[in-house]
């Protein structure tokens, strides 16, 4: 199978169209045709079924889409690679980042990090764990910073580095402060400040309830920005469900404090993701080191209050 081949299948298949293919790969339609033919009769099977809107891919034709975007994923590695080893550890480090561990990365890794001429430009992706993992399989990233995905995906490989816990959190006054350890059932009297649909704690959160039989949590205010999680959360009775690093971080002036509960606390595992057998360029792999040695430095987890 011929490469170009592959990637007009690929083109095909996320287009879901001949013609836009064509255009994207600047083609003809006759020519991107005779790709895909060539492909399956290389596949002795038809690797996509015409509907009225485009094409569609068959069973077979999504099997050999995976195969293709993985071939294409390790040439492009491949050239990186070269062009790694010609420039040092110059570059660029491409990484998703935990929106929780924002104010960490800035204060406790950068400081850390190879400066001057040779360094490598660091750009990074702040996004849900889950959307930064399925940027990771695609290749668009060199590795994630942030807590276990939702799912692990075929293909990657997560390295443990901490473990804190997911805590309810409160304003210093709360009415909720009043009962002696309160469990999930009489939280349900309160609306909770989250992040958006989706979020790992929001799906903690979610699961905790549901797994004492209880309604979901109602959601008075959602949003991706933390900082304007804990400011609402300071300011109102809306309760937050947040790892107990943030308060560390970034709750210092006490105006928000952990809610000691019983039975609503979730763990929540740190570390770093990235492509099982992968290509790792060195810069990627010096920031690695430089979060690693942070981690384990100042992510401690607080010990569980009597539970």
């Amino acid at each position: 199978m011929l490469l170009r081949d592959l990637e007009v299948l690929i083109a095909v298949a996320e287009q879901g169209h001949i013609g836009r293919a064509a255009s994207q790969r600047a083609l003809t339609q006759p020519a991107v045709t005779k790709a895909i033919q060539r492909l399956e009769a290389e596949a002795g099977h038809p690797l996509f079924v015409r509907t009225p809107k485009g094409v569609v891919l068959t069973v077979e034709g999504d099997a050999l889409l995976r195969r293709a975007r993985e071939v294409r994923l390790a040439l492009e590695q491949g050239r990186r690679e070269i062009n790694d080893l010609a420039a040092g550890h110059r570059g660029e480090v491409r990484f998703g980042l935990d929106p929780n561990l924002v104010t960490f990365f800035a204060l406790e890794v950068c400081p850390h990090l190879p400066t001057g001429e040779s360094a490598a430009r660091i750009s990074a992706t702040t996004d849900s764990n889950q959307t930064n993992a399925d940027a990771l399989g695609r290749g668009e990233l060199d590795f994630v910073f942030g807590a276990y995905p939702t799912s692990l995906q075929k293909g990657l490989a997560f390295e443990t580095l901490v473990e804190d816990r997911i805590v309810v959190i409160a304003r210093s006054d709360h009415p909720a402060r009043m009962l002696p350890r309160p469990e999930a059932r009489d939280l349900l009297a309160y609306s909770w400040a989250m992040a958006d649909a989706g979020a790992f704690s929001r799906l903690r959160l979610e699961h905790t309830f549901s797994q004492h039989g209880l309604a979901a949590p109602k959601i008075g205010f959602e949003s991706n920005s933390l900082p304007l999680i804990l400011a609402t959360v300071a300011g109102t009775d809306l309760l937050g469900y947040q790892p107990r690093y943030v308060l560390l971080d970034q709750a210092r002036d006490g105006s928000v404090a952990e809610l000691p509960t019983t039975g609503v606390d979730s763990p929540r595992i740190i570390g770093l993701l990235t492509r099982d057998g992968g290509y790792l360029p060195p810069a990627a792999a010096t920031v690695c080191d430089v979060i690693r040695l942070r981690a384990t430095a100042r992510l401690v987890p607080v010990r569980d209050q009597g539970s």
